[in-house]
């Protein structure tokens, strides 16, 4: 019986210590607001013009959606002549490439049927293009589109030269679709917070795959050779291994679309989930071995990041661990963890209106919930398991 007890006490233990750490980037957060806003309107006032920027955008059959990305990139307030926009149609049978033309757009053409997927056409892409001609890669994908001003608010990011590498604020075109939608607005809100909070602190955060932005010596010094389904969180892991700190800026802005259904939705999902739970269980004693090793205190960290559960798996966790406290242990002080840790992911959960906005409806979107994490949690088991972890899929445009 004392072995269930140390065993639930302990699990009890790692859902807190994970809620606290997400209540406690909702407070760094909400004490650098000001700071952060203050910072986010300074920006604007700097001159632009001062780097030479590639954008590039790895493109399979998106037709539906290239020529609202494009349009964004031309309307960009920044020196045209200081802009280049690559499309790199890959494996394409639409008219992608028509499009990306008919836009003024750089094309590179890549035909593979045996190396499929978005890392293989970046690593492809990055071999065809003299990068070394940019100041700045950004990394963007094609069902996005790019705040007017975020090449200025990049110029002021990159401004220092220790800044090697920034991950750009991801937000939702289309927020008030669907229930759903407005349910994921709020999620990716809290990923704003939570990064915000680490970048401030001078921590590390991890790539997102989009608004992705490297200086061309870095994917010199490390070339890419992130080839999993979740390329963006294996290239991460990568500079992480070697010790490069990934900032966040909240202030240069890429706006990406969310399905409208969770069945549309469960392909993307499905390939995250394979994709992160491998590459943590491969990475993560590398990067704290090699932090251990080095005495760097930011890498062991950066370990430590990649053993913290998203919201929703936490979230699941929780209910599981719950259950197990209340009818395995008599220990309080399980139980007392248990409830600590509800209450913390619930202030940090809130804590997404300080993003989004509140209204009826996202109030009213979070009856969703219940229903969202039990999707999520069937998906996440089947990552555990292994299941299609090594198939890369296209996300079906709705």
């Amino acid at each position: 019986m004392i072995l269930i007890d140390i065993g639930v006490f302990v699990l009890t233990l790692y859902c807190f210590l994970s809620a606290f750490n997400y209540f406690m980037a909702t407070v760094i957060f909400l004490v650098e607001h000001k700071k952060i806003n203050r910072t986010n309107i300074n920006q604007t006032n700097i001159g632009g013009g001062r780097s030479k920027y590639l954008i590039l955008i790895p493109a399979h059959n998106e037709e539906k959606v290239i020529g609202r990305l494009l349009d964004s990139i031309a309307n960009l307030d920044y020196p045209r002549n200081m802009i280049t926009s690559c499309v790199i149609c890959d494996n394409c049978s639409d008219d992608t490439e028509e499009i990306a033309t008919s836009r003024g757009s750089m094309i590179v053409r890549r035909i593979d049927e045996t190396k499929r997927g978005k890392g293989y056409a970046i690593e492809w892409a990055l071999s065809q293009i003299d990068i070394e001609r940019f100041n700045v890669i950004v990394m963007t994908d094609a069902d996005t589109t790019l705040d007017r001003d975020i090449l200025i608010k990049l110029d002021a990011e990159f401004s220092p030269e220790t800044t090697q590498v920034v991950q750009c604020y991801n937000g939702v075109i289309n927020p008030d679709d669907t229930p759903l939608t407005r349910l994921i607005s709020l999620a990716r809100a809290l990923e704003i917070i939570y990064m915000t909070a680490r970048s401030s602190l001078g921590l590390t955060v991890h790539l997102i795959g989009n608004g992705m932005c490297f200086r061309p010596e870095i994917l010199k010094q490390f070339p890419w050779t992130a080839f999993s389904i979740a390329e963006d969180f294996e290239y991460f892991c990568i500079l992480a291994l070697n010790g490069i700190r990934i900032q966040y800026s909240y202030a240069a802005r890429v706006f990406l679309q969310e399905e409208k259904k969770l069945s549309h939705a469960k392909t993307q999902r499905q390939r995250w989930s394979g994709g992160r739970f491998s590459l943590i269980v491969r990475y993560a004693p590398k990067i704290f071995w090699s932090g251990l090793k080095k005495g760097s205190i930011e890498q062991i960290e950066a370990a430590l990041m990649l053993l913290l559960p998203n919201p929703s798996l936490l979230g699941n966790v929780l209910v599981f661990t719950l259950a197990l406290a209340l009818l395995l242990t008599s220990w309080l002080l399980s139980k007392i963890f248990i409830v600590t840790a509800f209450l913390f992911l619930f202030l940090y959960f809130t804590s997404s209106f300080l993003i989004s906005g509140i209204s009826g409806k996202k109030v009213m979107s979070m009856l969703l919930i219940p229903v969202y994490l039990v999707w999520k949690g069937v998906i996440d088991l089947g990552a555990v398991l292994g299941r299609k972890k090594n198939q890369w899929v296209k996300t079906s445009r709705h």
